[in-house]
């Protein structure tokens, strides 16, 4: 059952979910690995499974960018348990790659988050799309929508 978090768990993941941000955007991959539970699902279109697998396609897809820049907001937290906890957040990313041309995406991170003690890690993340710019196609899960919309 999901109830408000106390402000240390607020800020605890608030660290992690602005952490990932940062990581990505100074190509700091091995930190940004560390964010990840070792058993973690991560989903961005395709999903990956384990802290191994994250690091090694993110590694890859960072790679192919000279600069990046992930604003988060609109976020929700909630506590499912002890030491768990559930988020919301909506994103908007620049991408700039290697060749010069850029793209856009705005979306949302569904996360799962374990407190290890150390710090907040997501065990599940799903990233979904609402649009993108710059981009033919974006094989990211659209963010889904009200039946009758």
């Amino acid at each position: 059952m999901r109830s408000s978090p106390s402000l240390e768990v607020r800020d605890g993941v608030m660290d992690t979910l602005l952490d990932y941000c940062q990581f990505v955007d100074e190509k700091r991959i091995d930190e940004f690995a560390e964010l990840f539970t070792e058993d973690c699902h991560f989903d961005e279109g395709k999903v990956y499974e384990g802290r191994p697998a994250v690091f090694k396609v993110v590694g890859r897809l960072v790679a192919g960018f000279s600069r990046m820049s992930h604003h988060l907001s609109n976020t929700r937290i909630w506590t499912t348990g002890p030491g768990q906890a559930e988020a919301l957040s909506y994103i908007y990313a620049w991408h700039e790659r290697n060749d010069g041309s850029q793209f856009e995406i705005w979306g949302r991170y569904l996360d799962v988050l374990q407190d290890d003690g150390d710090r907040w890690r997501f065990s599940r993340r799903v990233v979904q799309a609402q649009g993108f710019k710059g981009l033919d196609e974006l094989p990211i899960t659209p963010v889904p929508l009200a039946p009758d919309a």
